[in-house]
């Protein structure tokens, strides 16, 4: 296979090769691996470094609704990397029943209206946290059991009803990110990995409130690369009990957590019969002592989520307390951030809308030079690219949820990565655009900018997902063109092969190539010119990763800058896909406002075409005339001076 002959160089070769050698089990899930199911990752029963995880019981309702649905799905971003689209993927889904949508109304009605009139200012008490008064009003909801099985006193909400109310977090950040750590991180791996004892141990106290959970897992030098992480955990000498060591930093709801799951190293023995260090996660009472707290950030972090860093000094965490198996905490922390990324999308685009509410209402009252705000084209582009970006935020982020909610064994971790990186960028365009329009009085929402940027960072970085998706992506494809690119990088004895491929090449880059899925007939007739813009850039996609693989074998994903750019493609791609399919719904079924949804997706997807034809292109033209080579350049050299290097304009040598 490919992912075999196409190896990674520096400095992604550990990038590369962890993900290679654990994402088919660390995406990979038992029949309870659906949100508001319990689930456990497959054990690891190839591996002879590990035992297999111990499996969770998996109550009645989460069997039977299993044993509705097919297996998997044929992965759809990754997919894109072959030239292949799923037309099925325009039919955007009925993710709930008429029922159970009007039961989950009923829900949030009066969650939503408490968190916008009820919440008050005095929320946040002298030691940054919120308030008793605020945490017991969120327990009398049964919030913080939302994604908890019913078994242990859970709502057993799944991932479409998790991301409506992930919308309702969003009004007030705060506490959608206290929500957020302690649900979506926090408790997820328990969810995920717990054995029986645990789950029975925990998971009732989670879900009435009793405990709040938190994730630790970075360090103060130790980021986005988790083979850095310096925490300890030692082996008692009567094996009944780890020590652990180290020091947690940026931990949301840190001060207030009752349950840790914490990423430690650990010693193990390979299976070559020497020690080695391995990744693993625990579950960490904070009674169990021997932890410390650091005074909660206020400047830098949003307001009464007690983000704070953990010192673990000698505490004692019983062997029963491993979370999954010993040597397998890698695999647990991408597990659980694989499965909370799709909420971020959410949380954006409930404050996107909240933004653009107060800069439309401005704009509506403000009058200058005789007009008010509204009629003046540059503030119209502003309001209009906002709502664009929200409508595909919000159509991706359920389009996701669908699909977790639709399969046994769900295969949607690029798409999830990819609602998180679309929304938090589109989080912050959104937030600049409305401050602008609300001129001097958008500075009242200058913490809303900072707060913005938090979501580009956590809970993984942007940049590192990027190399997340297009290095799978890359790799998914490899399996199909191992022999297409062979035979491109040895022309001479595969002459034909070669010529067919770019007489391929060049009728793919003419104006109207041949499109034989005609997407244009999987949408409503008002989008069908869309559709079909859309398939050309994906056909074009196709060819110019195969002449990337070709011309760089293994050094494809050393091309950091390339890599991002097909990843950009990508996200663009899915945002097309996932607007045209909601509009398309809403036109045919008739739902109010159904030819704004039209005009939205219509523009959005132009306004992506384009994007993507300047990503094509630049990445036809190579790295020198797109200006790669001496962006490089300009860095080694103001790094080797330490800062700007260029003199001042007004310095003279003579």
């Amino acid at each position: 296979m490919l992912r075999s002959t196409i190896t990674v160089g520096r400095p992604f070769r550990r990038f590369s090769r962890i993900l290679h050698e654990n994402h088919d089990r660390a995406f990979t899930f038992s029949p309870g691996c659906v949100r508001g199911q319990s689930r456990t990752l497959l054990g690891s029963a190839k591996d002879p470094e590990v035992a297999p995880s111990a499996t969770a019981p998996t109550s009645q309702s989460a069997v039977d609704d299993a044993r509705k649905k097919p297996t998997t799905n044929a992965p759809f971003i990754k997919n894109l990397f072959l030239g292949k689209f799923d037309t099925k993927m325009l039919i955007f889904p009925e993710a709930l029943e008429s029922r159970e949508l009007e039961e989950l109304n009923n829900f949030i009605e009066p969650i939503q209206k408490y968190f916008l009139d009820g919440v008050g200012v005095q929320k946040i008490d002298e030691t940054g946290s919120l308030t008793s008064e605020v945490v017991q009003k969120l327990k009398s909801f049964g919030l913080f059991g939302a994604l908890v099985p019913a078994e242990y006193g859970g709502l057993e909400q799944n991932a479409t009803k998790f991301a409506r109310l992930g919308e309702v977090f969003g009004i007030d950040e705060s506490i959608g990110i206290v929500l957020y750590a302690s649900l979506a991180l926090g408790q997820e791996g328990l969810l995920l990995l717990g054995d029986n004892q645990q789950k029975s141990k925990y998971l009732s106290k989670l879900a009435n409130g009793e405990y709040t959970a938190a994730f630790c897992l970075s360090e103060p030098n130790s980021g986005s690369d988790a083979a850095t992480i310096e925490t300890k955990a030692r082996l008692s000498d009567d094996g009944k009990t780890y020590i652990l060591n180290g020091e947690k930093a940026w931990v949301t709801n840190g001060a207030t957590a009752d349950l840790f799951t914490v990423f430690a190293k650990t010693d193990i023995r390979s299976h070559t019969g020497q020690n080695v260090e391995r990744l693993t996660a625990f579950l960490v009472e904070k009674n169990f002592g021997g932890i410390k707290f650091s005074k909660p950030s206020f400047k830098s972090e949003i307001l009464g989520t007690s983000t704070c860093s953990l010192h673990f000094e000698n505490t004692p965490v019983p062997i029963e307390n491993v979370l999954g198996s010993v040597g397998e905490g890698f695999k647990v922390a991408v597990s659980i951030l694989n499965n909370s990324r799709y909420v971020v999308g959410s949380l954006c685009v409930a404050i996107m809308k909240r933004m653009l509410e107060s800069a439309v209402s401005y704009s509506i009252s403000r009058q200058q030079f005789g007009k008010h705000l509204k009629d003046f084209n540059m503030v119209q582009e502003m309001i209009a690219r906002t709502a664009l970006n929200i409508y595909a935020a919000e159509s991706m982020t359920f389009m996701t949820a669908a699909l977790m909610d639709s399969y046994v064994n769900p295969d949607a971790s690029l798409e999830a990565a990819v609602v998180k990186i679309f929304a938090s960028e589109a989080l912050c365009q959104a937030v600049s655009d409305c401050m602008q329009v609300m001129g001097a009085h958008g500075l009242s929402e200058e913490q809303q900018l900072l707060n913005s940027r938090r979501f580009l960072l956590f809970p993984s970085t942007n940049e590192i997902l990027r190399l997340f998706v297009s290095v799978l992506g890359i790799q998914h494809a490899g399996v199909d063109l191992q022999d297409t690119v062979r035979k491109m990088r040895d022309p001479l004895n595969n002459v034909g092969f070669v010529m067919r491929k770019r007489l391929e090449r060049m009728k793919t880059y003419r104006s109207n190539p041949s499109l034989e899925m005609k997407l244009y007939n999987h949408v409503h007739p008002d989008l069908s010119r869309s559709g079909e813009a859309l398939e050309l850039r994906i056909v074009k996609f196709q060819y110019i990763l195969e002449k990337y693989m070709t011309s760089f074998g293994d050094k494809v994903f050393e091309q950091q800058l390339s890599l991002k750019r097909f990843a950009d493609i990508a996200i663009d791609f899915y945002a097309c896909t996932s607007c045209l399919a909601r509009a398309t719904r809403s036109k045919c079924i008739g739902l109010r406002n159904n030819d704004h949804e039209i005009v939205l997706a219509r523009t959005f997807t132009a306004d992506a075409v384009s994007r993507i034809d300047k990503l094509i292109e630049e990445l036809e033209i190579g790295v020198i005339a797109n200006g790669d080579e001496n962006r490089a350049k300009i860095t080694e050299n103001i790094v080797k001076n330490r800062g700007y290097a260029a003199e001042h304009p007004l310095t003279r040598n003579w």
